[in-house]
């Protein structure tokens, strides 16, 4: 919390976690930089705490998971080195935006921590449900990460027209 907060007694209190890489289970074969290393960590931000009075509430980002101990997750993850600006930033692996984390306890996509609660895929599919085409995310739950390796290995490349 910021000085002024901490001073209050009221604000907001972030979650900044250190996570392990597993594994790479995908890759584009035309990146410009080698994926993180299996036993590698990474910085992540994941809800946190409101404070009101001195007393912290937890506080779940919604349809994002958690990031919680003893819990499973994929990631897609891209090498940044400025911000969408244009300015230089530091260096380091981030989130390829909303949806880039995703439950994968046992194995099976979907299956997990999100939003703070337990699911299973048929849940998590439910969860992230949005009116038109179902998503990668979507098509993906239930199934493993070699399933989702392989759907990306035959994806084409999305190409605007003029």
């Amino acid at each position: 919390m910021s000085e002024e907060e901490q001073l209050s007694g009221e604000g907001f209190m972030p979650r900044e976690l250190t996570v392990r890489v597993e594994k790479v289970i995908w890759s584009n074969p035309r990146a410009s930089s080698e994926p993180p290393a299996a036993g590698s960590t990474l910085l992540r931000h994941a809800g946190g705490w409101t404070v009101h009075d001195g007393e912290r509430t937890p506080w779940v980002d919604p349809d994002r998971p958690m990031l919680d101990p003893g819990h499973t997750y994929l990631e897609a993850v891209f090498w940044q080195t400025e911000g969408a600006d244009g300015t230089e930033v530091p260096p380091g692996w981030k989130g390829l935006g909303e949806g880039s984390k995703l439950p994968y306890d046992d194995e099976v996509i979907g299956k997990g921590e999100t939003e703070g609660v337990t699911v299973g895929p048929a849940a998590y599919r439910t969860m992230e449900d949005a009116p038109g085409q179902a998503t990668l995310e979507e098509q993906m739950a239930g199934k493993t990460a070699d399933e989702l390796a392989t759907a990306l290995n035959t994806a084409e490349s999305a190409t605007s027209s003029p």
